[in-house]
């Protein structure tokens, strides 16, 4: 299971700033007549910022740029690190 949040706040016309976490956790046993790991089931969490900036903004589309990173703690059976994303998303108008 995954769980995913956030909060921010407009710092600026096009671009705002927040604080973004998530939680995963195993649900059911891990199985099968070859596994010889740790049957504890595994889970772990992420916290850290997120900057999200409208880079154009025009009457046509609009393109927004995102970048999150995930500091990684409490894993049991999981190994932890840092994630980083960057991520682009664009809006398009409805066709006619």
């Amino acid at each position: 299971m995954y769980f995913e949040y956030g909060a921010g706040k407009r710092v600026g016309r096009d671009v705002d700033v927040g604080l973004v976490g998530y939680g995963t956790w195993q649900l059911s046993k891990t199985t099968g007549s070859d596994f010889a790991g740790d049957p504890t089931k595994y889970r772990y969490a992420g916290i850290g910022p997120e900057v999200q900036w409208l880079a154009v903004n025009r009457a046509t589309w609009e393109m927004m740029i995102k970048f999150r990173v995930y500091f990684e703690f409490a894993a049991l059976n999981a190994p932890t690190g840092t994630s980083a994303f960057l991520s682009f998303s664009f809006h398009l108008p409805k066709g006619d």
